[in-house]
């Protein structure tokens, strides 16, 4: 994806601008999935429809062209972007996410104790090492996505007449 822009010496990187879009993307594409068949596959092997910049602009201009204003679907997206960031970047959340981590691997491991099938028990110990990951990179994700959100606001929020809801109604 190409940078969302330049502005006073900020720009948002092609990767970062890429995963700030990724819930906003994931909620206007609303992508299908398919059944898992051995329980193991990731969410993205089990999606039908792609989603990337791409299908989003897309998706986009075929909204626009079906009458829905750009102004709203701009807006739209802008706010869905800030509310996942913002919550992402929530400092106070980090203990909340590690909480949630540990409550999922107690709930491997007491699963583990009875699974028989060796299928089931690598894939719940797959699950308790993700969630192992998902505790250690707690932190630095909530940094990450506080920096993705002070960002968005500083490139993109500046360029956005956003104060002034009636300016494409207003007499030129």
């Amino acid at each position: 994806m190409r940078s969302a822009g330049t502005q006073a010496g900020h720009s948002i990187a092609s990767g970062h601008s890429e995963q700030i879009l990724d819930f906003s993307c994931f909620s206007l594409l609303n992508p299908r999935f398919k059944a898992a068949e051995t329980g193991n596959e990731k969410l993205i092997d089990l999606m039908i429809d792609v989603v990337d910049y791409a299908t989003f602009r897309k998706r986009c201009h075929e909204l626009a062209s079906q009458g829905i204003g750009d102004d709203f679907l701009v807006r739209a997206i802008v706010s869905e972007t800030l509310v996942w960031a913002w919550d992402f970047g929530d400092p106070s959340k980090v203990d909340e996410v590690i909480q949630r981590h540990r409550g999922f691997i107690a709930f491997c491991e007491k699963a583990l104790l009875i699974e028989k099938n060796e299928q089931r028990r690598s894939s719940l110990e797959g699950m308790i090492e993700r969630s192992r990951e998902g505790i250690a990179s707690a932190p630095d994700n909530q940094k990450k996505w506080a920096s993705h959100y002070k960002t968005f606001c500083e490139v993109v929020l500046s360029r956005l007449p956003l104060e002034d809801p009636l300016g494409p109604f207003k007499p030129r």
